[in-house]
């Protein structure tokens, strides 16, 4: 009798894990390498991947929506059962969201176009002087907000980020460099036209899966030990 009860716990708890999970939303943004659409329209890219083969380890079919980071963020932020990738932690959104894992490590660059041999930049203070290319809601908004810095183009999304930094709106970007490579090669435009000029060392690296806050813990759990399994970043350090 003990065992059946056990059993029917285990089958109810599976139950309750894939019904809670049947209107789960996972939202991102377009940055290649990482996450793009293919040609065949589908979410693809490193964490795409990694993304997925979470979703196989819980056998949940649920499809990735590639957004502009703002929309994407808004819907993490107010939407229970929202998921959202790659996140970076602060202290502000360590109130906002609840998070499963790190997906994935990056460095962070400040660019110039190569032909702007005006801008020389030896600190992070001297970078404030420049007008720089940031995406509204982003961490490295945040984090240069933080530090001081008031001279923004602001833009929605990361493409529109790129369109206004080739167009000469800004005198610089920040991001790294596997993604501005691949941002640039989608529009037909040469890496080598670009330069870093410095690395924001002090900005965490680390980006994230990340839940809406009124999210059910036990969802929660059971993707922070699905995260574990696909990628452990703990394993690189």
């Amino acid at each position: 009798m003990k065992l059946c009860l056990f059993i029917l716990s285990i089958l109810l708890s599976n139950l309750a894990f894939c019904s809670s999970n049947d209107e789960l939303k996972i939202v991102t943004e377009n940055t290649p390498p990482y996450i793009y659409l293919n040609t065949s329209g589908n979410p693809d890219g490193l964490l795409a991947e990694r993304v997925n083969k979470i979703l196989s380890v819980l056998k949940l079919k649920n499809k990735i929506q590639i957004l502009p980071w703002e929309t994407a963020y808004n819907n993490a932020l107010n939407y229970k059962n929202t998921m959202i990738f790659p996140l970076a932690k602060n202290k502000e959104r360590d109130k906002l969201f609840k998070y499963c894992g790190v997906i994935i490590n990056v460095r962070t660059y400040f660019y110039k176009l190569k032909s702007r041999n005006d801008i020389i930049i030896n600190s992070l203070n001297d970078a404030k002087k420049f007008r720089i290319g940031v995406v509204k809601e982003d961490i490295k908004y945040k984090f240069l907000a933080e530090k001081g810095f008031i001279n923004f183009e602001i833009a929605a999304s990361t493409d529109l980020n790129i369109l206004k930094f080739i167009g000469k709106r800004e005198d610089l970007i920040v991001g790294s460099e596997l993604s501005l490579q691949e941002q640039l090669k989608k529009i037909n435009i040469s890496y080598d036209i670009v330069e870093k000029v410095f690395e924001l060392k002090e900005l965490d690296g680390r980006r994230y899966l990340a839940f809406n806050k009124n999210t059910s813990d036990e969802v929660v759990n059971k993707f922070k030990k699905a995260t574990k399994l696909v990628y452990d970043y703990d394993k690189e350090l």
